[in-house]
């Protein structure tokens, strides 16, 4: 659930698993690149919001054979912004009705901004910030646009970097990690702080990865600290600070992976997803580095909780 700024509604889109959602081995994957969409059984995508006062769902959008991605609240709380795709494998050829739209929570006013091949990283005041991919897969060049509830998209800047981008919850500024890529595997990986025309602020640091992106990344809601995620190993540093280290996964069985990371809203604890052969939820204290596994009565450990979210 993404939580609206003022902590009132929440949103939550569902898909139910298709024959483009499930996995697939590489060999599957090389037959997908030869099919269309249109000749695969898709499942239909919802929007529902969640009124925390009345405790009740309302579903305001539905849309047939695509894939909606998690909205992002305006900072007014008045619209929600979302991409819509045909496929969610990237040499899926973009539709024409594929984007980026905005809905009001009520499911009123739907219009699609742009047909941009984008996804979202958040809203700079009445813009939304677009990462958009320049290039036929496999992608090597993106731009970092801002588009505008008229459609009118700005480039603020272009890279060549394979990165992903957390935006600050002020807008000032992009945490940056560097993606594992599709060809090229790099054996060290960076974490920058950008400004929003590209240049370096701040790194975090440079580390050692050969086999995973560092694309687990969070930012307090007062923008004062980062956090990051670099194969088993889990760090928070201040904005224009150095890291330290909180949380080591246990490798005993597997190569562990941190799927996600949130902080708490009073930026005590940091919430983590984890997987080390069982899944589970960790809760780091940052003041003292205690973690604790989060449990509950009928949680089901054979699956991941993912996406989870903390009520602001």
């Amino acid at each position: 659930v993404a939580w609206s700024p003022d902590g009132k509604l929440g949103v939550l889109v569902t898909h139910p698993e298709d024959e483009l959602s499930r996995g697939r081995t590489s060999e599957e994957l090389e037959t997908l690149k030869t099919q269309s969409p249109a000749d695969l059984q898709i499942s239909p995508s919802t929007i529902y919001v969640f009124d925390a006062e009345s405790e009740s769902w309302q579903e305001i959008y539905r849309l047939e054979r695509k894939y909606i991605y998690e909205p992002f609240w305006s900072p007014d709380g008045q619209w929600l912004a979302f991409a819509v795709r045909g496929s969610v494998w990237a040499f899926h050829p973009l539709q024409a009705d594929d984007g980026i739209y905005v809905i009001r929570p009520d499911g009123s006013d739907l219009r699609q901004l742009s047909a941009v091949e984008a996804g979202i990283l958040g809203w700079l005041g009445n813009g939304i910030l677009l990462q958009h991919v320049l290039a036929p897969y496999p992608a090597t060049d993106y731009a970092i646009d801002l588009l505008t509830l008229d459609g009118e998209l700005k480039s603020l800047f272009e890279s060549e970097r394979s990165a992903y981008y957390n935006l600050a919850p002020d807008g000032s500024a992009l945490l940056v990690s560097d993606a594992q890529g599709v060809s090229a595997h790099s054996p060290q990986k960076a974490v920058d702080l950008l400004a929003l025309e590209g240049s370096i602020l701040h790194t975090y640091g440079t580390f050692s990865n050969q086999s995973a992106s560092i694309f687990s990344t969070a930012w307090s809601d007062d923008g004062v600290q980062i956090a990051f995620a670099s194969l088993r190993r889990v760090y928070v540093s201040p904005r224009g600070g150095n890291p330290r280290e909180v949380y080591v996964a246990d490798d005993t069985f597997v190569q562990p992976t941190i799927w996600q990371m949130q902080f708490s809203p009073d930026q005590q604890y940091l919430l983590l997803d984890v997987y080390d052969g069982v899944p589970k939820l960790v809760s780091v204290a940052l003041d003292g580095g205690e973690a604790t596994q989060v449990t509950w009565p009928g949680l089901n450990l054979d699956y991941q909780a993912r996406n989870f979210s903390w009520r602001p």
